[in-house]
């Protein structure tokens, strides 16, 4: 069956290979041929666009965020899926093009637990959603806010040794699909605050 191909890079080789035995021109495109086409356009056109960044990347199915802020960095958070389209990795990378200075967690991780959380909150007008991860002693988020028709989207460091806080806008956005990722991922927030979060069948339509 088409659809048990998985990766968007074995995908993509497969097409490759129904073009060179012309059975693309011979068959027509029946509806699980062009379900598939889509699905690999549809990633490799992401894959190609962070690649044109960070060159040194293994293979993955799909990206969330790539954007470039004022110092001239590159952000980027990128993983793999399921047959079911749920993640099943992610990877967050920043640094100058084809320079990676921090991916996390590590190319080797093992674990199957993701190691990143979301808050969201909403009012009329407005919406905020965060994606954070901790690595050693900082904190890192990826903020999207959203007030009367007015985007901002950030990365924000804060040290917790020295209470030092960082904070790099994007410039140019490429990919923003920061909700598709966050509902699956866990809920990060205190019983006295305001802040939600998504439930897996939400999003903000980012």
């Amino acid at each position: 069956m088409f659809f048990k191909i998985i990766s968007c890079h074995l995908s993509v080789r497969y097409i490759q290979t129904l073009e060179r035995n012309n059975k693309i021109l011979k068959t027509g495109c029946n509806r699980y041929l062009c379900g598939l086409m889509l699905f690999v356009l549809s990633c490799y056109g992401q894959a190609t666009q962070l690649g044109e960044y960070f060159d040194s990347l293994p293979a993955f199915d799909k990206v969330y965020l790539l954007c470039e802020t004022k110092n001239n960095k590159y952000v980027a958070l990128y993983g793999n899926v399921d047959k079911e389209s749920k993640p099943i990795s992610l990877f967050y990378v920043y640094g100058g093009k084809n320079n990676p200075e921090l991916i996390y967690p590590s190319l080797d991780y093992q674990d199957k637990k993701i190691p990143f959380e979301h808050r969201y909150y909403t009012r009329p007008f407005t919406s905020y959603l965060f994606i954070l991860f901790r690595n050693q002693s900082f904190l890192y988020t990826l903020g999207y806010e959203w007030e009367k028709g007015k985007e901002s989207l950030y990365l924000n460091v804060i040290s917790s040794d020295s209470g030092k806080e960082y904070y790099f806008p994007c410039k140019k956005v490429k990919v923003n699909e920061l909700s598709q990722i966050a509902k699956y991922l866990s809920c990060n927030r205190t019983k006295d605050e305001a802040m939600g979060c998504l439930s897996s069948k939400e999003s903000l339509g980012l």
